[in-house]
């Protein structure tokens, strides 16, 4: 995915009127156990709601959808014991619009 996309993705799931079982926003840094715990929860409810993706979106106000940038780093950052990541980012597909 290129940057542009990632961009124009992060605008649309920004314009949805508040987070739900597939999206979730947060705006500051979080410990590298915390954010594991919220893709766990988050892979669980999108599955749950028959969703093929869900999303984790750091920087962005939760409320107001602002942007509100991030200093995370997921290549300096790793819990405890866990190994670093070999591969960051990934695919999105766009189903609904999304």
């Amino acid at each position: 995915m290129s940057r542009a996309e990632e961009m124009a993705l992060a605008g649309r799931l920004r314009m949805q009127s508040s987070e739900t079982e597939w999206l979730e926003f947060k705006q500051k840094r979080c410990a590298p156990e915390q954010i594991g715990q919220y893709l766990s929860a988050l892979a669980n409810s999108t599955c749950l709601v028959d969703r093929p993706k869900g999303y984790l979106v750091l920087g962005i106000e939760d409320g107001t959808h602002r942007v509100a940038g991030t200093n995370f780093d997921p290549l300096q950052s790793q819990g405890e014991g866990q190994p670093r990541p070999a591969l960051v980012g990934g695919r999105a597909s766009t189903p609904d619009g999304l």
